[in-house]
């Protein structure tokens, strides 16, 4: 009876341990994504949004589009861009329908703390290009798993106005209908 798995992961080296050395880190990344892809082939789910990272502006001036992959090569970066190779190549191999979501870095505006639980705003983090409320992107989730406009995108959910200039926030917007609702501009 699934129609759709929202798949949100985050995992963490112990302290003290570098993110290279943790076979976990590749088993919770990339194993875990394979995991979930194949169970949703297998079982004729007919959507999966995947929950990626990618930066709002790239190094280079690029504009960053749904073929613009992230250029960092941190393990962290490297694994989230092989997340979102895994899950186009499952669309063009299988035809599993998937939304990508691409955000970058999200914060609380209701609570007013980052995700370091630090407070936004004076005297704690300034507001940067890049922010989105989490609430905003619970609501991108949501949309994507219903939307039958695309059967596959790689979609960036930034809340700040300066991303239209530099990311496929506005095709966002088109694709899934979202409206950013979170107020980041009382934390400029």
């Amino acid at each position: 009876g699934v129609e759709g798995i929202v798949h949100l992961i985050l995992y963490s080296a112990p302290p003290g341990t570098k993110e290279e050395d943790e076979a976990a880190y590749w088993l919770v990344y990339l194993k875990g994504l394979w995991n979930v892809l194949e169970a949703a082939r297998r079982h004729q789910i007919k959507r999966v949004v995947h929950l990626g990272s990618c930066q709002t502006v790239h190094p280079k001036g690029i504009f960053f589009t749904s073929e613009v992959r992230r250029p960092d090569s941190s393990l962290y970066a490297v694994c989230k861009r092989l997340q979102e190779e895994m899950c186009r190549q499952f669309f063009e191999g299988y035809g599993l329908s998937t939304i990508v979501l691409r955000p970058d870095y999200i914060v609380d505006s209701r609570l007013g703390m980052d995700r370091r639980r630090e407070k936004l705003g004076l005297g704690g983090t300034r507001m940067k290009n890049g922010w989105v409320c989490r609430h905003d992107l619970a609501q991108a989730c949501r949309l994507a798993l219903e939307t039958d406009k695309v059967d596959f995108d790689v979609l960036h959910v930034v809340g700040t106005p300066e991303a239209e200039k530099t990311c496929n926030v506005g095709r966002t917007r088109e694709i899934l209908g979202l409206e950013f609702k979170g107020n980041l501009e009382q934390y400029r």
